[in-house]
């Protein structure tokens, strides 16, 4: 309903909303090319700046979700390049926009959950610990589990499995 709207209605944030409702409900049942072509769409239309009328109304930016989840999907699509650019773009985008915010916190959580995927542990230990220190400092402790998973498969990774066997 949200992506066909009766004329006179402002579209924008109501497809936003839409495609970045549908993008995860396809992710979770699986449909992975239905998840990216709807995360596709939510980031073209936050571009264009549908998604200010939404700022008011949820925690994390729009932009920063469809981006997170987007390279997400890519990586499970086979796009590994491409889903460390669009995690390494969503997460320069809300530090932009200030290192103080819940979406920033969650396009890190993004950030370090696709460099494991990629098996790059290094970077995924620093993207957890930048994010566990920013879940801390600004009081958004629901990032903390999620990262503090990811950081102790790295911890297994670079040689110490029983410290990050601990840590998940």
């Amino acid at each position: 309903q949200l992506l066909d709207l009766p004329p006179g209605v402002d579209p924008g944030p109501a497809r936003v909303a839409g495609h970045i409702a549908l993008g995860p409900v396809n992710h979770v049942r699986g449909d992975q090319l239905d998840a990216r072509r709807h995360f596709e769409q939510a980031m073209t239309l936050c571009d264009a700046g549908d998604d200010a009328g939404l700022a008011r109304s949820v925690t994390e930016s729009p932009a920063a979700l469809a981006r997170t989840f987007g390279a997400i999907v890519a990586w499970l699509l086979g796009h590994e390049d491409q889903a460390e650019q669009e995690a390494q773009g969503a997460f320069a985008r809300e530090a932009e926009l200030g290192m103080d915010s819940w979406a920033t916190m969650v396009s890190l959580w993004g950030a370090s959950t696709v460099s494991m995927l990629c098996g790059d542990a290094i970077t995924t230990l620093r993207r957890c610990d930048d994010g566990i220190a920013l879940a801390r400092a600004g009081g958004y402790g629901l990032g903390i589990p999620f990262m503090t998973v990811n950081r102790g498969w790295a911890i297994a990774v670079l040689g110490d499995p029983a410290e990050g066997e601990a840590r998940v």
